[in-house]
């Protein structure tokens, strides 16, 4: 290892909250190991909260999601809009920026979640839009409308309000880390981001990111690995799951110790060339005319039906309430 990447590594070693990972990576090694000896009763535990959060509080999160878009919206439109985080200029070009966090934010979840949604509501459209049949046409717009709303606003509504939270404070006030906590300095004071409060705050985060990122290279392996069994009959069962998922995270580690401008921003640019070639691609082969009108009628159908399908809880006659 030369001189030059072995200061890159110390660096990043260097930035690393010890009580923050030491706590976050024994709470997720506990979780796996619990998984190893018992997997139903994990599998059972974590499905039973599951459900009991969202039967409790899943109107809660469509209405705080639906707030954090208004609110962004007039951020946007309004004065505060304008106000700079930071005094100098932005490191790297808005489409690197753009490339970097749908690469690191969301991509994995579209590779998997883009297709598998869109087939799911093609089946069985949302009680929203009583009278749709699944598998009939007006099923194919309902999906695709549906799909994008998921992934539209409210999907980057989320990550951005966590972003403009920890970066007004970190690029505005002195000596605020980079951490999800740094988001509560108004509340905690920034003399305090040091202090049990933000460790707490931190620790989850980690913990929660994590789960979020295992699940969706899970899923992403499988798919992976269930796509080269149909298409070429090469069948590697768990084992290439296994290969799979360790490769990427090899990646993933790899950019993530060359730093932001070596490793991040040039595996996110490669990604995003990628993505433009397929969606390119396929738009050309394919349907070209009819991929245009689903597209248009399904982006049409979620600007009118925004606010309903935001608040919708499947209560009354369509749920359980």
């Amino acid at each position: 290892m030369s001189d030059a990447e072995q200061g890159m590594v110390d660096e990043f070693l260097e930035e690393i909250d010890t009580t923050v990972f030491a706590f976050g990576a024994l709470l997720t090694v506990g979780v796996i190991a619990a998984f190893f000896i018992s997997p139903s009763t994990v599998e059972n535990g974590i499905s039973t909260l599951n459900d009991q959060m969202l039967g409790v509080f899943n109107w809660a999160l469509l209405l705080i999601v639906f707030l954090i878009v208004v609110f962004l919206l007039f951020l946007i439109i309004g004065p505060w809009g304008k106000i700079k985080m930071g005094d100098e200029d932005p490191e790297y070009s808005f489409l690197s920026f753009f490339a970097m966090l749908y690469s690191a934010g969301f991509a994995a979840g579209v590779v998997f979640w883009g297709p598998t949604e869109g087939l799911f509501y093609y089946s069985n459209p949302s009680p929203l839009f009583g009278g749709v049949e699944g598998g009939s046409a007006a099923a194919m717009t309902v999906a695709i409308q549906q799909t994008l709303f998921h992934w539209a606003l409210p999907q980057l509504a989320v990550f951005t309000i966590m972003g403009v939270a920890i970066g007004y404070f970190a690029y505005n006030y002195e000596n605020v880390p980079l951490r999800v906590s740094s988001a509560l300095t108004p509340i905690i004071g920034a003399d305090n981001l040091d202090g049990p409060v933000a460790k707490v705050v931190d620790i989850l985060a980690v913990f929660a990111t994590i789960g979020g990122v295992a699940t969706s290279l899970g899923f992403i392996g499988s798919q992976f690995i269930t796509g080269l069994d149909y298409q070429w009959g090469i069948s590697m069962g768990n084992i290439g799951i296994l290969l799979v998922v360790t490769f990427m995270t090899l990646l993933f580690t790899t950019s993530m110790v060359l730093g932001v401008d070596k490793g991040i921003r040039r595996l996110s640019n490669f990604n995003m060339i990628l993505f433009v070639v397929l969606m390119v691609g396929t738009f050309i082969v394919g349907p070209t005319l009819f991929l245009i009108l689903l597209g248009t009628q399904a982006v049409g159908g979620m600007i009118t039906d925004f606010v309903s399908m935001s608040l919708f809880t499947g209560a009354g006659a369509f749920g359980a309430g």
